[in-house]
């Protein structure tokens, strides 16, 4: 290749790399993206602190230490 054919090929990358910018952001202003990374993974469930997790335990064990209801028999 000659380089004049080199030149006119580098422009051109130049102009197709402005264009794919160009179209990036009217994408991400349309879609509200805030990054060109793409959507954000599903978030992973929490798990309970272990506050939450002793708090729990002591509500089951009150629940099952209290009066079964009248007329319920177990």
């Amino acid at each position: 290749m000659e380089p004049r054919d080199l030149k006119h090929l580098a422009e051109e990358i130049r102009q197709l790399r402005n264009s794919v910018d160009e179209l990036s952001q009217l994408l991400r202003t349309v879609f509200n993206i805030n990054s060109a990374a793409g959507p954000t993974p599903a978030k992973r469930k929490k798990k309970p602190t272990r506050k939450q997790q002793a708090t729990k335990k002591i509500e089951e064990d009150e629940s099952r230490d209290s009066l079964p209801l009248p007329g319920k028999h177990f």
